[in-house]
């Protein structure tokens, strides 16, 4: 067994829990990128102003692996940064630094044999625990569940998985204290999600959403329905591209107003 001391994790969400980490492939980007800087912006529907939010910026690996992400304010000033680490093609660690430099988080995961993930914990500055997570995989490799602790709370749980023919996430069924909700999802021709339904733990029906693609697999929309099935409200995305089919401009649309849009900086090797 394969065991690592580890810095902050940028957690995905379970969904994608096996991925570990953001990648090349899983932001969609085309060619060999280096990096690429985003800004965000919120834009007033009734005067049009926009306003700076958010600027984020990813640098890859030549291989495609992530290699570092950082966090500015909207004047540039770095807030913090995440330092992903690996160790024969594993990532290993993930050192989270604030403003001041200094180590906030820390993560300790372990592999199989197989170099599957099977625990992942998260500590503070202080070196308390935060949460830990436990994986656990069928004999063909598939995550089938995971339990989640969160002790400063006493908080627990648990999610397990389906899957359809296509290696899919089509279930996920989530435990805890309140009871067992679940999600089903369905995929696209090219293994893109395409909808989703949420049930609470009464078996009732929360959410319904689905998802448009383009020919370049980005998103560009999403709809959410009521239980009687008429739709409650949509987004559109509006989306300019570089020589390489990444996104370099994305306007978004609420209701068909407008609300925001991303501009991206990508620098190639």
């Amino acid at each position: 067994m394969k065991s690592f001391y580890l810095l902050p994790l940028l957690f995905i969400g379970t969904l994608f829990a096996q991925n570990l980490t953001v990648n090349r492939e899983t932001e969609n980007l085309k060619g060999k990128v280096q990096s690429f800087e985003q800004k965000t912006y919120i834009i007033d529907k009734n005067t049009g102003k926009e306003t700076l939010k958010y600027i984020v910026k990813f640098t890859f690996k030549k291989d495609g692996k992530i290699d570092k992400i950082e966090h500015f304010s909207t004047k540039g000033t770095l807030i913090s940064h995440d330092d992903y680490l690996y160790e024969n093609q594993l990532l290993t660690q993930i050192i989270n630094y604030n403003t001041a430099g200094k180590i906030s988080q820390k993560t300790v995961f372990e592999y199989n044999e197989q170099n599957l993930l099977i625990n992942e914990k998260k500590y503070s500055k202080q070196d308390k625990l935060q949460y830990e997570i436990s994986y656990d995989y069928n004999k063909e490799n598939q995550l089938i569940d995971i339990h989640k602790s969160i002790p400063q709370i006493n908080y627990q749980l648990m999610e397990k998985y389906k899957y359809d023919s296509k290696n899919n996430i089509s279930e996920i069924i989530k435990i805890n204290r309140i009871g067992e909700s679940k999600d089903l999802c369905t995929y696209n021709e090219n293994n893109l999600l395409a909808e989703k339904k949420s049930y609470n733990a009464l078996g009732e029906l929360f959410d319904h959403t689905t998802y448009s693609y383009n020919e370049f697999s980005d998103k560009i929309g999403l709809k959410k329905f009521k239980t009687d099935n008429s739709m409650s409200y949509f987004e559109t995305y509006e989306l300019v591209y570089d020589k390489n089919k990444n996104w370099v401009k994305r306007i978004n649309f609420k209701k068909n107003e407008l609300s925001g849009k991303e501009i991206r900086q990508i620098t190639y090797y």
